[in-house]
């Protein structure tokens, strides 16, 4: 990525989070845009449209049982899936996993601000 597009990402929040429009209306579900490294979208989902369990503390990054695809799940019902990262190259597993619990806390904060879940 060049330094240009690199500073036109750093003047962005770096969390992003909003529905899609399409020739249909908004989608049912959230996405997130993370503007840092890694760079990504995905799709937010809550519940069991997963339909896995993290097996660790809190937050897990890995491969679906089923599907094989990369989800991040959390014991609060939270993850991501359906990824489109936007830098060279698929990024490490620690970089993605410490960038997607950074933005659980910022959901969790925008969720407080707006009075969400309270």
């Amino acid at each position: 990525m060049s330094a240009k597009q690199n500073n036109a990402f750093n003047a962005l929040p770096r969390f992003i989070w909003g529905e899609a429009v399409s020739e249909s209306g908004f989608e049912v579900q959230e996405f997130l845009t993370h503007t840092r490294y890694p760079r990504f979208i995905c799709r937010v989902y809550e519940g069991d449209d997963v339909d896995t369990e993290p097996q660790l503390f809190e937050s897990q990054l890995g491969a679906h049982p089923k599907t094989g695809e990369l989800v991040y799940i959390t014991s609060i019902d939270i993850g991501f899936k359906d990824w489109v990262f936007l830098d060279n190259g698929k990024p490490n597993e620690a970089a993605i996993k410490s960038a997607c619990d950074e933005a659980i806390a910022n959901y969790m904060m925008r969720d407080d601000e707006y009075g969400i879940n309270n």
